[in-house]
């Protein structure tokens, strides 16, 4: 695990790349605002969603100790905007991004097919599958209701039947496409997870990497910016 811009933000890295470990684990003491001691099974999940940081302190024995904090929609946004996420090094605005491939239903995508869409792209690895952490980034897809000048689009690694059995349980509103380890290798995709946004002529005009309370916040602005200069809604 990788941590990108904060103690919440996480990236998964495959094996072969350098990996950073974080000063907590399944075995540290996490303690919630109360003071109660919380069992990983607990805190664990909630690290996968934008609501939750771990902030590291020291206790009166002077040992480390970490406290699991929530936060509320208002404080979740003034950290936001504070600290929007760390840019990708694989995107870069104004980079032209040419995407082919087919997702699971059988659809689909190519120049001609995502031509004058907001093309909004999610890139990770089954590895890196968080449930909780999918539902933020499904709140996100409903928010802009059945916009069809939107497209979410899921890049994965892993090949159909693998992504169909990773789905199979839990749903996920992006638009997957499997099968994409060529592409990837191609743009240099060695960290997960990876979010980026192309405008109506397939031009790079935001990427993030890593996942945490700015991630959701930063991409519905960019979206919602990019309305704006299309003038649809």
């Amino acid at each position: 695990m990788i941590p990108l811009w904060s103690l919440s933000a996480f990236a998964q890295t495959p094996t072969h790349a350098k990996s950073i470990v974080m000063p907590y684990d399944s075995t540290s003491t996490i303690v919630g605002s109360s003071g109660r001691v919380v069992p990983y099974s607990e805190w664990g999940p909630f690290t996968e969603t934008d609501r939750y940081f771990i902030r590291q302190t020291r206790n009166n024995s002077g040992r480390d100790e970490f406290m699991l904090i929530h936060l509320s929609r208002e404080k979740q946004q003034e950290i936001a905007i504070k600290s929007p996420p760390g840019p990708s090094p694989n995107f870069h605005i104004g980079d032209t991004l040419i995407l082919n491939g087919k997702n699971l239903g059988g659809r689909i995508y190519s120049k001609a097919t995502l031509k004058n869409k907001i093309i909004v792209i999610h890139i990770w690895l089954s590895l890196d599958f968080h449930p909780i952490q999918l539902s933020c980034y499904n709140e996100l897809v409903d928010s802009f209701g059945n916009n069809k000048r939107i497209i979410f689009l899921s890049l994965l690694e892993d090949n159909e039947a693998t992504a169909r059995e990773l789905f199979k349980d839990y749903p996920f509103k992006y638009s997957i496409v499997p099968g994409q380890q060529k592409l990837l290798k191609k743009w240099s995709v060695r960290s997960y997870p990876k979010d980026v946004i192309l405008n109506d002529e397939g031009i790079v005009i935001y990427s993030s990497i890593g996942f945490g309370v700015s991630t959701i916040y930063w991409l519905r602005k960019k979206i919602n910016e990019s309305i704006k200069q299309l003038g649809v809604s």
